[in-house]
């Protein structure tokens, strides 16, 4: 529930970016973590890309919590952003990915 209500929306493309990570105090991630999230990435990728699926006809019992969309005013004093070290993959369909650290 957390993940959903702390996601992260780019207005420009109509996305919506959630975080799933666990952090395992700086060690790397118990082997069967690792084969739960991947197999969970894997599927939801799975399902993002299949276009047999309506997103608009199936609905998850928890997408209530996802906030309501807040544009940012124009007149909201934005600092220059930096160029990204790495680059981030925008798919209209959407883009799961997992990390564990």
């Amino acid at each position: 529930k957390i993940a959903l209500q702390s996601c992260m929306q780019l207005l420009d493309y109509d996305l919506a970016l959630m975080s799933l990570r666990r952090t395992f105090s700086g060690a790397p991630g118990p082997y069967k973590w690792g084969v739960i999230t991947e197999t969970v990435c894997d599927l939801a990728m799975a399902i993002l890309h299949d276009d047999e699926w309506g997103p608009r006809r199936l609905r998850a019992k928890a997408q209530e919590l996802v906030p309501k969309r807040e544009p940012v005013s124009n007149g909201t004093p934005l600092a220059q952003a930096k160029e990204q070290m790495v680059q981030s993959p925008v798919d209209p369909r959407g883009v799961v990915d997992v990390y564990i650290d």
